[in-house]
């Protein structure tokens, strides 16, 4: 399970270790993890190092917990005027959207393409 990015996670990856991250999730919002996620999130200029903390971020509200994303809304609430938090996270989730539209379409042709193959295939065969 740690290999893969929490954002990944089924419910089946994650629920039998419920309690244990909860009580991560505890630690880490007691010791300030949030505000400096979102800081990260928000100024860093390298993608890998936001990626990484935005996957962190997705950890701390896992499973809905209720301390960490009044954390979230506490800082964006009081700290983040200018919504630098929010605007990176939009972008962020637009340019997964764009790789994901774009993998997509090329996932789409290798099938038809597929396909038309294997319709060829069976009709030789007839």
């Amino acid at each position: 399970m740690s290999s893969i990015p929490v954002s990944l996670w089924d419910s089946d990856d994650w629920e039998p270790y419920k309690q244990q991250i909860e009580e991560a999730q505890e630690l880490l919002v007691e010791l300030g993890t949030v505000k400096l996620l979102c800081k990260i999130i928000s100024h860093s200029k390298s993608r890998l190092i936001y990626e990484e903390a935005f996957q962190v971020a997705i950890a701390l509200v896992l499973g809905g917990n209720y301390k960490s994303q009044q954390k979230f809304q506490e800082y964006i609430v009081e700290n983040d005027p200018q919504n630098d938090f929010i605007n990176k996270i939009f972008t962020l989730l637009g340019e997964y959207y764009d790789f994901i539209k774009k993998n997509q379409a090329r996932r789409n042709t290798r099938t038809f393409k597929r396909m038309a193959f294997e319709k060829t295939a069976i009709e030789l065969k007839e």
